[in-house]
């Protein structure tokens, strides 16, 4: 493809063993130029880094809509191209089963994307991407990571904490409690008040209900129960907790310079104290978000971007 190719936004369905899988992958408006030479002075321009693509994962109940606005920005400003993919359990086009939602499962899934379609997801250097997750779809990044080392070049985990805390286990317990009842839209607004800054909350109040009827009317309440139920642990020594995740990425080579965690100011669900603990395990950078809860790329989408794209832009 030639340096000044166009935008290129490719949807479809994906078929791996026991379903299909909805993504989109969007490649980036320009691509950057080979690096100068030794001799010449550094710029900001990408090097090496425009040859792995970037993977965006979402959070429990986000769909590629979700975070369609980060997309073209991330692959523009990167020169990367960017796949999202609805996870086993997110919306209703992947029609995977939902009898093993498990973060073991998820990571299957994984490698059967990134392996299906050698052409656009992975580097053709090194076979590796760039993970870059939030909330459950950062501990899923974290899981391939651990699982698979030598798929992961740099990883961006928003919102995941080594351990959760008094709060965020009684947030999980009501949620568990309102999925049971098959009660979706509840669940929702749950989350909007649990997982954002009572300043953003104030600003978009008159917006809310919408945003909760169209998240309702994209997802399946069993299904969300079945990825909130099947992907937690508070045992430390599971090895699906995130701080044995985080261990396991760290000996299988994710090096100190190659992740970045990022949480917000207020974040109830993964406190900054907790993010901190969980980077230290790897000595990875952890950066906090002034004026964010827990939802980061949507309270503050700008700096969240900026964020994610100087971290895999540096060399």
């Amino acid at each position: 493809m030639s340096r000044t190719s166009k935008l290129l936004t490719r949807r479809g369905l994906l078929p791996i063993t026991d379903g299909v899988v909805n993504y989109l992958f969007q490649t980036p408006k320009q691509h950057h130029r080979s690096p100068p030479p030794s001799t010449s002075t550094p710029t900001s321009t990408p090097t090496t880094s425009t040859t792995h693509p970037i993977v965006l994962i979402g959070g429990t109940a986000q769909t590629i809509h979700s975070l369609v606005g980060h997309h073209s920005t991330i692959a523009n400003s990167t020169g990367k191209g960017l796949l999202q993919y609805e996870l086993r359990g997110q919306g209703r086009t992947t029609t995977l089963p939902l009898d093993d939602c498990s973060l073991e499962r998820h990571v299957e899934d994984f490698r059967q994307i990134i392996e299906s379609s050698d052409d656009f997801v992975v580097s053709k250097e090194d076979g590796k991407v760039d993970l870059v997750g939030f909330s459950f779809g950062g501990r899923v990044a974290l899981a391939i990571a651990a699982e698979l080392p030598h798929r992961v070049r740099k990883i961006v985990c928003t919102g995941v904490p080594a351990d959760r805390g008094a709060t965020g286990r009684i947030i999980l317990r009501n949620w568990l409690e309102t999925l049971s009842r098959g009660d979706l839209e509840s669940f929702l607004w749950q989350t909007m008040v649990d997982g954002h800054h009572p300043n953003f909350l104030t600003r978009h109040e008159r917006r809310i209900e919408g945003w909760v009827l169209a998240a309702a009317e994209a997802n399946r309440a069993e299904a969300i129960a079945g990825l909130v139920g099947q992907t937690h642990t508070d045992n430390v020594e599971d090895p699906w907790h995130t701080v044995s995740l985080a261990r396991r990425a760290r000996e299988g080579g994710l090096l100190p310079s190659n992740g970045l965690f990022l949480v917000g100011e207020v974040d109830r669900i993964a406190s900054p104290k907790e993010c901190r603990l969980l980077a230290e395990v790897g000595g990875w950078d952890c950066r906090v978000i002034g004026g964010a809860g827990h939802s980061v790329p949507i309270e503050k989408p700008r700096e969240w971007r900026e964020a994610v794209g100087g971290f895999l832009n540096h060399e």
